[in-house]
């Protein structure tokens, strides 16, 4: 991620939405920054994860996943924003969802799950900020998945000191705090179609 060359005086929601679909930008501690590029492993892991939470939703409407895009306001409390994320998967639970939100914007709050998908161009202090600024804000889990050694790093705001939960293989995820009686396995997240298994073999 690297410092956007945008001039504002002030970084609203206004400003947010004046740049465009285009413009992947976050904001951390009041700058802004530019998303890394990602690639296509990343995006079939991303596809992995959002498709595996959305099939259990269709079964268990007790809320709605999204899939990299929606800005997350992160509970700003005043005009000028401080802190705006867009998780690569996310999900907010029904009741977690103010009957006032004008959903032509951004969420005005927190995710109840992020789900961050690292990239080659991740910085591990950069990644570790994010996770905490997320749980602080109210963020109930955060999942940090490494597609390049297909572990998931699974952190709670309700275990203090920070734990981190390492998930590999065909472990179970436990995830049954969000989404009760779940059975995510671990390896599902990593899952590739046959023609990105020989391109990876090849790479």
């Amino acid at each position: 991620m690297t410092e956007a060359a945008f001039d504002s005086p002030e970084l609203t929601v206004e400003y947010l939405m004046q740049l465009g679909e285009d413009a992947r930008v976050e904001i951390w501690d009041g700058e802004i920054f530019d998303m890394s590029p990602v690639g296509g492993l990343h995006q079939i892991v991303v596809d992995n994860i959002a498709d595996l939470l959305r099939v259990y939703l269709k079964q268990n409407e007790i809320g709605t996943a999204f899939s990299d895009g929606l800005i997350y306001l992160m509970k700003n409390d005043n005009r000028s924003l401080k802190h705006a994320f867009i998780p690569d998967v996310s999900f907010l639970r029904n009741e977690s969802i103010p009957e006032d939100w004008d959903i032509t914007l951004p969420f005005p709050g927190v995710p109840d799950l992020a789900v961050e998908v690292v990239s080659p161009g991740d910085g591990a202090e950069e990644v570790q900020s994010k996770t905490r600024t997320y749980l602080a804000k109210g963020t109930l889990q955060v999942w940090v998945v490494y597609p390049e050694t297909s572990e998931v790093h699974q952190f709670r705001k309700d275990e203090k000191p920070l734990v981190i939960r390492v998930y590999q293989g065909d472990d179970v995820i436990d995830a049954g705090e969000l989404f009760p009686d779940i059975e995510l396995v671990t390896s599902a997240f990593f899952k590739l179609p046959k023609w990105a298994e020989k391109l990876r073999k090849k790479s």
